[in-house]
């Protein structure tokens, strides 16, 4: 009977010893189950930032392909003008040269007539 009584507590013991493997294993399992679930979340998110960073990235090189492209056609643009400025202030210059000579030229003309030159006004052919 002591040998059937310390079997029976040996056999209650782990018995015992089973069900709290068997509740420990289940809450393993619903932690692996929640962990997974977690992973899946994160993989999930992580897949929505790589479409959204990827979405970003080509925006980012239309709006450096555009700026690039504007900033050439303003470069130009402003070397156009400049020379255009030039031109035209070459061609200002020449005006005035050609205006001193033909006064210069009335001036000796008048002399050589004997016109007084002072008192004969420049005409404004404007």
């Amino acid at each position: 009977a002591v040998v059937s009584t310390q079997s029976t507590g040996e056999l209650k013991a782990s018995l015992h010893d089973k069900g709290r493997v068997e509740e420990h294993l289940e809450e393993s399992r619903n932690k692996v189950a929640e962990y997974e679930k977690q992973v899946s979340k994160v993989n999930k998110l992580k897949e929505q930032l790589r479409v959204e960073l990827d979405t970003i990235q080509s925006e980012l090189r239309t709006e450096r392909s555009y700026l690039k492209s504007h900033k050439e056609l303003a470069k130009d643009s402003t070397q156009k003008l400049k020379r255009e400025l030039t031109e035209t202030m070459r061609t200002l210059e020449d005006s005035r040269s050609r205006e001193r000579q033909l006064l210069e030229f009335r001036n000796v003309l008048a002399k050589v007539i004997g016109l007084e030159i002072e008192s004969t006004p420049v005409p404004d052919y404007e």
